[in-house]
């Protein structure tokens, strides 16, 4: 109930600081809960990270990335987007989900994207994945 009243509090008042995007870093004791269903943090963009540190390493190595490059990129790490791998319902327990995204995945191998779907990929598929794509999820 506080969480909510902040909430609304929040969005009767204007910011100066437009909010992109929420890191959350979590302890391992509250990690389990659902901290993006809040009210406060619903329709928002965020991501979790493992650490603080994992974090300004990754905005260090951004802010790297975008001044050596010709032109400005928006989020400071390009992503070749046919550089793709990605595990989907790895361990078999999510048949909605899978139902939900599969074919979309599948569409994407014209762009050059590769993964595996209803199973964990092997170690053989996640090293080269590591080593030759630009993202993997």
């Amino acid at each position: 109930m506080v969480l909510e009243e902040f909430s609304s509090l929040a969005r009767d008042q204007t910011s100066l600081v437009e909010d992109h995007h929420t890191f959350l870093v979590l302890d391992k004791n509250v990690q389990g809960f659902p901290w993006e269903s809040l009210p406060l943090l619903r329709g928002r963009s965020i991501s979790r990270v493992p650490s603080l540190s994992f974090l300004l390493d990754r905005m260090a190595l951004a802010r790297l990335n975008s001044c050596h490059t010709a032109k400005p990129v928006p989020c400071g790490m390009p992503v070749d987007s046919s550089k793709v791998f990605y595990s989907l319902n790895s361990s078999n327990d999510l048949a909605k989900t899978e139902g939900r995204f599969a074919s979309e995945f599948k569409k994407m191998h014209e762009v050059g994207w590769r993964g595996s779907i209803g199973r964990a990929p092997t170690e053989m598929e996640l090293v080269s994945a590591l080593q030759s794509k630009d993202l993997v999820m």
